[in-house]
């Protein structure tokens, strides 16, 4: 028996073409039961410890907050509505790795990127990078 918690909270402010977003996840379990293989936390990927592969962070506690600012280059325009560039500062714990070895303790990562409404959905291109040397990039079509 366990019983798993999930918290996630995000917030937002505008002013012109300037957005700062914060966010704060955190999980973990009730009590004295753990977490089993299969619904342990995967972290990791874009705005998510974005130095680090999607899924790459799998444990069973997870703490992280995030500071991702955005600038609007350009207003709607035939085919989008607006076009975005950003960066991100992260920083996140996960404990108890599944994987002996895994990154531990705080991790820190920060990103810059390209966002694009489009009539398909957002479209980013970014880049990831961790404190420890980790890099990702990518590419998404649709939410992150």
């Amino acid at each position: 028996d366990y019983t798993r918690w999930d918290t996630n909270l995000i917030g937002a402010y505008s002013i012109g073409r300037h957005t700062l977003q914060a966010g704060f996840r955190a999980g973990g379990t009730l009590g004295s039961g753990t977490l089993p293989t299969y619904d342990l936390f995967q972290w990791g990927g874009f705005l998510q410890q974005s130095g680090y592969p999607q899924g790459a962070l799998v444990g069973r506690e997870l703490t992280y907050g995030r500071l991702v600012y955005t600038y609007r280059l350009l207003n709607r325009q035939l085919l989008f509505d607006g076009l975005y560039a950003g960066a991100s500062l992260e920083a996140g714990r996960m404990e108890q790795p599944l994987v002996p070895g895994s990154p531990t303790g705080l991790l820190k990562s920060a990103s810059v990127f390209l966002g694009l409404d489009s009539v398909l959905g957002p479209l980013y291109l970014g880049f990831g990078r961790a404190a420890d040397g980790n890099r990702s990039a990518y590419l998404y079509l649709g939410r992150p």
